[in-house]
């Protein structure tokens, strides 16, 4: 399985590292795993790395819906101008806030700094700037998965199954930069 947390956390370790501290993440509202350990580790990024807005800097959405989430993001934009940087749960959202930030009149990074997770090369090399995101370990997974069905194959004891966690490969492009001064 991909290390979620692990992850998405080189997402905010870049961010951060660029100098942020006004940063939203955008997320799906459905009940996933995944959608809740990465917005763990993103409650965790404000505390570690002092970024505010507490709650108020998480924007839920339903990603079945993009039409309300590009709503709901255009939304937070009008009441968030100080934002400089925007993590989003995967690549559909970050196209999302792509389009309301522009839409709000914000230019991509030299206003607002945006990163996804998946790398959907549809989406994350095909926007433009090319979005920096995390590229999910498909090949290692399903090599790992392999491997252990093999290990198991040959044994002749039955091993209950285990889980194993494989960080993904932050991809970076053109949509971080440090923020600009808006104080």
């Amino acid at each position: 399985v991909p290390a979620e947390y692990a992850s998405i956390w080189q997402c905010f370790e870049a961010i951060n590292n660029l100098g942020h501290k006004k940063v939203a993440y955008l997320t799906d509202d459905r009940v996933f795993i995944a959608r809740e350990t990465r917005l763990q580790a993103f409650r965790d990024a404000q505390v570690k790395f002092g970024w505010t807005g507490g709650e108020s800097a998480v924007i839920n959405c339903d990603a079945s819906d993009l039409v309300a989430c590009h709503q709901t993001a255009k939304e937070f934009f009008a009441n968030k101008p100080d934002i400089t940087a925007i993590a989003c749960y995967n690549d559909g959202l970050a196209l999302v806030a792509y389009q309301a930030a522009k839409e709000a009149g914000y230019s991509i990074p030299e206003d607002i700094s945006v990163t996804g997770f998946d790398d959907l090369k549809l989406i994350s090399a095909a926007l433009k700037p090319g979005l920096t995101t995390v590229r999910l370990p498909h090949r290692e997974m399903g090599q790992a998965a392999v491997e252990r069905l093999i290990e198991l194959c040959s044994s002749s004891m039955s091993q209950a199954p285990e889980s194993k966690e494989i960080i993904g490969q932050l991809v970076e492009r053109e949509s971080l930069s440090a923020p600009k001064n808006r104080d």
